[in-house]
């Protein structure tokens, strides 16, 4: 491979939201990897007195208590079947199919994943409501990535 092309795949996964990139030809192999780009700084409030381990414990019995499992609702993962791209609507102009907080049936479409020019239709696989989305519209996703939390209706 000349030094051009390699500049040019270089460049191109450098742009991309890929964390993993590899590359055989003609016997040689390319691998790139690129660790997280981002990082958010959170400023930690300073504390005033000590916490002791035995407060901590008692607050973390209390709060293991208020949980009861009959309140517990069971949450699926909805995971990209594919590598693409996310699109949350059907069009840029248009609102997204679902939001954080909206009920869907099994059945609904809740995105469409972009893969070699096809798009593919994702739908929810349960009833229940949307706890999360995980990946931003226009996103680059892998196979496995999660894309939606859902939580599922009690039966």
């Amino acid at each position: 491979m000349d030094t051009k092309k390699l500049q040019e795949l270089i460049e191109c996964v450098s742009n991309s939201n890929l964390t993993y990139f590899e590359f055989e030809e003609s016997g040689t192999k390319i691998v790139m990897k690129k660790e997280c780009e981002g990082f958010v700084i959170k400023e930690v409030p300073r504390l005033e007195k000590a916490i002791t381990l035995d407060k901590v414990e008692e607050k973390r019995e209390e709060s293991v208590e208020a949980t009861k499992p009959q309140d517990i609702r069971d949450e699926i993962v909805v995971k990209s079947p594919m590598v693409g791209t996310f699109y949350s609507a059907p069009s840029p102009d248009s609102e997204p199919f679902v939001k954080i907080g909206q009920r869907v049936k099994k059945g609904d479409i809740l995105c469409i994943i972009e893969a070699m020019k096809i798009m593919n239709e994702i739908e929810a696989e349960v009833d229940g409501v949307i706890a999360a989305v995980c990946v931003q519209n226009g996103q680059m996703v892998e196979y496995g990535q999660a894309l939606f939390r859902i939580q599922k209706d009690g039966e």
